[in-house]
């Protein structure tokens, strides 16, 4: 437990990073109306990755064959938590849905890859 814990706040920081390491990019190259739909995307994936993180805390405790169907409602809990973020971030009006998309594409691959790495630390 202790150890998912610590991956949890790993995957975090990093989100973290990436998004002050962006914002920080954005503004250094002029492009600073691209900063709050760069922000509000990490944002989606911050609570994305959130809400994994307790819906997986609770299906390991539980009962193997209900597990299935709990997944189902997660996954689909947590498709709609984004879906009506990108919907809401599309409404905001200094959300540019670029870079909001761009975020949320880009913080895939860099997620997978410290869980690669950090998944053999563990």
């Amino acid at each position: 437990m202790n150890q998912y814990i610590k991956f949890i706040v790993r995957v975090l920081l990093t989100c973290f990073f990436i998004a002050f390491l962006g914002g920080i990019v954005q503004v250094a190259c002029g492009l600073q109306q691209y900063v709050w739909g760069w922000l509000w995307g990490i944002f989606i994936m911050v609570l994305y990755l959130l809400s994994l993180a307790l819906h997986s805390q609770s299906i390991m405790a539980g009962d193997p064959y209900k597990a299935v169907r709990k997944v189902r409602r997660q996954m689909m809990w947590r498709l709609m938590l984004v879906g009506s973020l990108v919907v809401l971030g599309l409404k905001l009006p200094n959300v540019e849905a670029i870079s909001m998309f761009v975020a949320i594409a880009l913080i895939q691959p860099a997620l997978y890859i410290v869980y690669w790495r950090l998944s053999y630390r563990l």
